[in-house]
């Protein structure tokens, strides 16, 4: 008899401490579960706060892109005050090229071959007005100096113009 008392006492004892460990898994489980819960929760509003930054910073660039440019072209709107002179910005003939829906347009040259006015062709114009002397155009403009940041302002103002 006291054979079986012990045998049972062992065996209470392991059933007691093999469901007290299956309790303790079901409770590590539950709080292994809700940590995982937790850093999903957290990683979504991690990456919702990045998404809203990333909004947010774009928006911003475009905002600042379209600052730079009315500046970059207001500055070249100052520059071309005496360009005017001899280049229209309504159309109009003059004595040299009109402006307005000059940037991006063909031009046939005094040679009959023909250009795109593009930046790399204004900018050549600008600094040496003979290289590349638009049809039907004396060659009386004078070669400028401007540093880069002033002819790509010039540049800017003339390209606003383009219809």
């Amino acid at each position: 008899m006291k054979r079986t008392s012990l045998l049972m006492v062992i065996s209470l004892s392991a059933l007691l401490a093999l469901v007290g460990c299956q309790h303790q898994g079901q409770e590590t489980t539950e709080t292994e579960t809700q940590s995982n819960e937790t850093i999903e929760e957290t990683s979504n509003e991690t990456q919702d706060t990045n998404t809203q930054e990333t909004e947010t910073t774009e928006t911003t660039e475009t905002t600042d892109a379209s600052v730079d440019m009315a500046a970059l072209i207001e500055t070249g709107q100052q520059l071309a005050a005496g360009c005017v002179a001899c280049h229209t910005t309504d159309g109009s003939e003059s004595v040299g090229p009109t402006w307005l829906g000059l940037y991006g347009s063909t031009k046939t040259l005094s040679d009959d071959s023909t250009v795109v006015a593009d930046d790399a062709y204004l900018k050549e114009s600008i600094l040496d007005p003979a290289a590349k002397l638009v049809k039907d155009y004396s060659a009386l403009m004078p070669p400028y100096s401007f540093e880069d940041e002033e002819l790509d302002a010039l540049i800017a103002y003339i390209q606003s113009l383009a219809e």
